[in-house]
């Protein structure tokens, strides 16, 4: 009984290499439009969109009405939108 050990094509290492860089790159660009956004931006899209909580969780949590939670996260959205789009124009 033998084996053969298989590594992957030279293509495959630098596709799985490229797309490893890019997602790095994607978190590095995110962190740095999130410290641009207003502390409340930031702390409803870190709640909700990266943590999972749900529109009342953060509500309760945040101390605050469940529109206010809903109305905050789309503008918050927005917001990083546009910081993302300046960032990836002007890094």
């Amino acid at each position: 009984n033998s084996f053969e050990i298989t590594y992957p094509k030279a293509n495959e290492r630098e596709q799985a290499l490229t797309a490893r860089l890019e997602r790095t790159e994607t978190k590095a660009l995110v962190r740095r439009g999130m410290l641009r956004l207003s502390p409340e931006h930031r702390a409803i899209i870190l709640m909700i969109d990266m943590n999972g909580a749900r529109y009342e969780d953060a509500a309760s949590g945040m101390g605050l009405p469940l529109n206010t939670v809903r109305s905050r996260i789309v503008r918050a959205r927005a917001a990083l939108r546009d910081v993302m789009l300046e960032l990836e124009v002007t890094p």
